[in-house]
């Protein structure tokens, strides 16, 4: 009789285990439903070892899809996935779940959904815009930055401004981070120059100077680029005028492109808008030294 109740209570025990996980391991957003489907089963053979890679695309196909179609609706739980840090505890009942319940019933490792979680952010493009701010944030943590980065990258010039800042951070790591980010979501470099050019004007000097070094690399649009390193050259930081010096060298390729938008900028009403556009055009003017 003794032995009975020793397995009655520890079956109480395993069976209240597995109700605190059910509870408070699911006490987050909603998982996203897709046809039917939670949104990790579509991903989830993306990162089972062993599969074909002809499987894997189709499937990568169909998670995309899933995705697409759920747009920012997959936002909140994904975010709460990559960000979330499980407490011990839970990992230890997890593990104890995995060895004793049968295999329909396991619960995803906390490692496997993260990944889940991190390609979705990066497979939603322009849809995870809402999210940029939270995954600025991730930018210093050293476990999650490099997903985040490219999810960033991947939403385009919105993240732009985000990344600026970032690329102005005390900490090293950030700044290669952010840096990396940038070259990303340059890949569409007429997109970025508009929200660079906001950048030029920022009120932090760190901020200015990485927007206009990122030019060297840009198509040079005259309709943005010469107003704004036309006011660069008043710039009170020495490294700025000088850099808006030299991108205005680099633009006596294609003179006649630029010199109608700088006479247009000199009546302008802003005294010191037009004493650039007349700064430049003398640039524009002088033979290489």
């Amino acid at each position: 009789m003794k032995w009975r109740r020793v397995l009655w209570v520890t079956g109480l025990l395993v069976g209240l285990a597995f109700a605190a996980i059910l509870i408070l391991g699911n006490s987050g957003p909603a998982e996203p439903v897709y046809r039917g489907r939670p949104l990790s089963v579509w991903m989830q053979s993306d990162f089972t070892l062993g599969t074909h890679p002809a499987q894997r695309g189709r499937q990568l196909g169909q998670s995309q899809a899933a995705l697409q179609a759920l747009g920012t609706n997959a936002l909140p739980w994904l975010m709460y996935e990559f960000k979330r840090t499980p407490p011990r505890w839970r990992r230890a009942l997890k593990i104890l779940a995995d060895r004793h319940m049968p295999r329909s019933f396991r619960f995803t490792r906390d490692l496997e959904r993260f990944n889940l979680a991190g390609i979705g952010l990066q497979l939603l493009g322009p849809d995870v815009v809402p999210a940029l701010p939270q995954l600025s944030e991730c930018l210093e943590d050293p476990y999650r930055n490099h997903v985040a980065v490219r999810a960033m990258a991947n939403a385009g010039a919105p993240a732009v401004p985000y990344l600026l800042q970032a690329m102005c951070s005390t900490n090293p790591t950030v700044r290669a981070v952010a840096t990396s980010g940038m070259v990303l979501a340059s890949r569409d470099q007429d997109a970025v120059v508009a929200p660079l050019v906001e950048g030029m004007r920022s009120t932090n000097r760190e901020v200015r100077k990485a927007a206009g070094m990122q030019f060297i690399d840009l198509p040079f649009h005259p309709e943005l680029t010469i107003p704004a390193f036309s006011g660069a050259l008043s710039d009170p930081d020495l490294e700025i005028r000088r850099h808006a010096t030299n991108m205005m060298r680099l633009a006596r390729e294609s003179p006649q492109r630029f010199e109608t938008g700088l006479r247009n900028l000199l009546q302008s009403t802003n005294a010191s808008t037009a004493l650039a556009a007349s700064n430049a055009l003398f640039i524009l003017k002088q033979p290489d030294p």
